[in-house]
């Protein structure tokens, strides 16, 4: 794979998805797709990123038109985290794959379950033992590149569990991003999306 020293969240994208749970009650969920977005309070930066007052805060979360996100900022930068995928196991340990913000903020709130007072065990929770599997990065979904192309362009956007089960967004751009990064071969993406999405 690339070396990818140059990507200021790879480090952090893998922590998360490798790393931690999402845990909703007695429920835990994986990250299969996250997004990050980050600029400075003067306005430097991604200008895709929302800068709400509450991306200023790190380690919380941020509900939004566009789904959740977590935050990473302080008082001198925006930070979020969209969470773009999410996979679970049901009782027989199959895996099940939830696609895009909205139906991740649709299952999360589906899975804390009644509107009465309830204890609730949410929150992310560290793994002792991380998740063995390969983060990819590529560039994020439904940005305008007239805002700026430099930006929308940038591989801020991390997926992992590539596989026919999992509709993720644009998988022509992730094959073609995967390629032009050199992260991946022709001979070695084909393979992970059990078709031939890229000409060898």
């Amino acid at each position: 794979m690339a070396n990818q020293q140059n990507n200021p969240f790879f480090n952090h994208a893998k922590d998360l998805m490798l790393g931690h749970t999402w845990q909703v009650k007695n429920r835990s969920f994986h990250f299969t797709e996250i997004e990050f977005y980050s600029k400075s309070v003067d306005g430097g930066g991604d200008p895709y990123t929302h800068g709400h007052a509450e991306q200023q805060k790190s380690n919380t979360w941020y509900f939004h038109g566009s789904g959740i996100d977590i935050t990473f900022g302080d008082e001198h930068t925006y930070g979020g985290i969209l969470i773009r995928g999410i996979k679970y196991y049901d009782k027989e340990g199959k895996a099940h794959y939830v696609s895009g913000p909205i139906r991740v903020a649709t299952e999360i709130f589906s899975a804390i379950g009644q509107t009465g007072i309830q204890q609730l065990n949410f929150g992310l929770k560290k793994l002792d033992k991380p998740l063995e599997g390969t983060v990819y990065s590529c560039p994020r979904v439904g940005l305008n590149p007239k805002l700026n192309a430099d930006y929308a362009n940038k591989h801020y956007r991390f997926v992992m569990d590539i596989c026919p089960e999992h509709k993720f967004a644009q998988k022509e751009l992730v094959a073609k991003a995967l390629l032009e990064s050199k992260q991946l071969s022709a001979k070695e993406i084909n393979p992970l999306f059990r078709y031939k999405i890229i000409k060898e």
